[in-house]
């Protein structure tokens, strides 16, 4: 898991620049699914804490999307029903 983290939020993209030092203050697995709170470190420090959402494929963990705020991603990712009011999905 904390390779996939690592990888999707050491990566600058459209969505979101680049984390590569970041420290995981909290983490819910449930079902395949997984919701961790990132906070940026270092010179990063002055970005915004992040939720991470990822899903467990083939044995490994693969990012889903992440945000100051996850509100909907529950139906557009497919996320069990169960999980919604847990993570604010």
């Amino acid at each position: 898991m904390t390779r996939a983290l690592a990888n999707e939020l050491g990566r600058k993209t459209s969505g979101h620049p680049a984390i590569p030092s970041f420290k995981v203050t909290s983490l819910d697995i449930r079902s395949g699914w997984a919701k961790a709170d990132v906070t940026p470190l270092g010179r990063d420090s002055g970005l915004d804490s992040v939720y991470v959402l990822m899903h467990k494929r083939g044995g490994r963990w693969a990012f889903v999307t992440l945000g100051t705020g996850l509100f909907g991603s529950g139906r557009q990712f497919h996320v069990p029903r169960s999980l919604w009011s847990r993570w604010g999905l």
